[in-house]
């Protein structure tokens, strides 16, 4: 077989010549071969005096194929017909392997150093064995093949970059160049481009509080059933702001796995903020915040806050690495709220199972902080109607079913077979469904046929 050719701009505005390894790549088995996740490496990350990173040079053209599979990987190119002895660059399992391979020499030569792809990253409070170990690396892949880039490569230095974070001293910030760009961004006028813009927030989101609520609006631009992709000054305002926290934030704290997890629950009425801590610590080590589901958003504020305490024990479970957890929030014995000790509770039973087991876990202690019980939250109820049903039918002046089963007609023996449940109803004068609010402006144009009742 024979792969073709094309150019890839560069940059600088020159050409990369790559092989088109697509038709190849849909006849290949994709190997179970999982790269290691940035996040989770920066959550557990080790911070000390002297930090080293190595960059492997050529990292794919450091590893062997098989003879009987170099034929796979031919082109032709000045007249001839090549083939690769080396992975070569878009064979869809050159990262797998080639992270699996550097993964597995780590472990063999210094099993506390970190990787990402080609990159490895170790520190040390002690400037000699620090030296000694990136000596035990750097030859160890060299016996096998593989050579080092070091004009990226950083040896011992008090601060470096790391997966886009600057690990210092004083802890973990954003890269000067994430920075840089950050401070450069516009309004898209794409989709394409809003995007891009997104994924380049979220790699800062950490370091902004609530901020799954305050992007929520440049998101619906690009849901698919979104009525409007209008791009508005409420948009560019939301962009200006969370670009000027990003360019304001210094650092996080890492991990110290010698010390409890603190975590800190902020609710609020669309999401909910946790912040993490090293225990005795005042600076996070990072912000994570989520919005509540349509389900969740009904839910009483108790249930609103036992949610987010769930999740956020259940997701900073490994970052506590063995240590106890402790959850601070803004309900007295968290641990002995149940169902009927909630006003107003909306989450069915099964919820309350989840949270009853997350809420007698051994390795987790509840304090009670009143400084969260924030007016805008504890003392803000949603106000949703009253459910069509509780009054009698008859005494709706208009009322919304689901399709199914059949339910009577008033002051008849007809049976209607598309009305199983009322959605929702409205008395003579009030509009709160959405869905009649829509109708009421057509004055509900049939309503001698609908009499007392809105077949949907």
């Amino acid at each position: 077989m024979n792969n073709p050719l094309f150019p890839v701009a560069k940059p600088d505005h020159s050409y990369r010549i790559v092989v088109d390894y697509r038709h190849l790549n849909s006849h290949t088995r994709t190997y179970a071969i999982q790269n290691s996740h940035s996040a989770a490496l920066m959550n557990n990350i080790v911070r000390k005096k002297y930090k080293t990173t190595l960059d492997i040079s050529n990292g794919f053209f450091c590893q062997n194929i098989a003879p009987e599979s170099r034929d796979y990987t031919s082109f032709s190119a000045f007249g001839s017909q090549k083939k690769f002895c080396r992975l070569p660059q878009g064979y869809k399992n050159s990262p797998g392997l080639f992270s699996a391979r550097v993964t597995e020499l780590l472990h063999e030569l210094d099993p506390e150093a970190l990787s990402y792809v080609d990159d490895i990253y170790l520190t040390d409070d002690e400037i000699l064995q620090h030296l000694r170990r990136v000596s035990r690396i750097v030859v160890g892949f060299a016996d096998t093949g593989y050579k080092f880039n070091f004009k990226k490569s950083k040896i011992a230095f008090l601060s470096v970059i790391f997966l886009g974070y600057e690990l210092s001293s004083e802890g973990k910030s954003l890269a000067p160049h994430f920075l840089e760009k950050c401070a450069l961004l516009q309004p898209p006028n794409m989709v394409r481009k809003l995007q891009s813009l997104l994924g380049f927030l979220n790699f800062g989101r950490t370091y902004i509080p609530d901020y799954a609520t305050r992007i929520k609006p440049l998101y619906e631009l690009i849901r698919p059933n979104f009525s409007s992709r209008f791009w508005t000054i409420e948009h560019t305002h939301i962009l200006r702001e969370l670009q000027n926290d990003l360019l304001a934030v210094k650092h996080l704290h890492t991990r110290d796995n010698k010390t409890p997890l603190v975590i800190r629950v902020i609710p609020g009425a669309v999401g909910f903020t946790y912040v993490t801590f090293n225990k005795g610590e005042t600076v996070p080590i990072a912000y994570k915040s989520y919005l509540y589901s349509a389900a969740e958003q009904r839910f009483a504020q108790t249930e609103k806050i036992l949610t987010a305490v769930q999740m956020a024990v259940i997701k900073e479970r490994p970052l506590a690495q063995g240590q106890r957890i402790i959850v601070v929030s803004p309900i007295p014995a968290l641990e002995a709220v149940t169902k009927a000790s909630v006003p107003n509770s909306k989450a069915l039973h099964p919820r309350w199972i989840q949270w009853a087991t997350s809420l007698t876990a051994t390795d987790v202690d509840y304090i009670f902080d009143p400084k969260l019980q924030t007016q805008e939250f504890l003392q803000y109820e949603i106000e949703y109607p009253v459910p069509a049903g509780t009054l009698p039918i008859d005494q709706y002046e208009v009322v919304m079913y689901t399709d199914g089963s059949a339910q009577p007609a008033v002051g008849t023996k007809q049976q209607y077979s598309a009305a199983c449940a009322v959605v929702s109803g409205t008395m003579e004068g009030e509009v709160f469904c959405p869905d009649i609010l829509i109708l009421k402006p057509w004055e509900i144009a049939r309503r001698s046929w609908l009499s007392s009742k809105l077949f949907c």
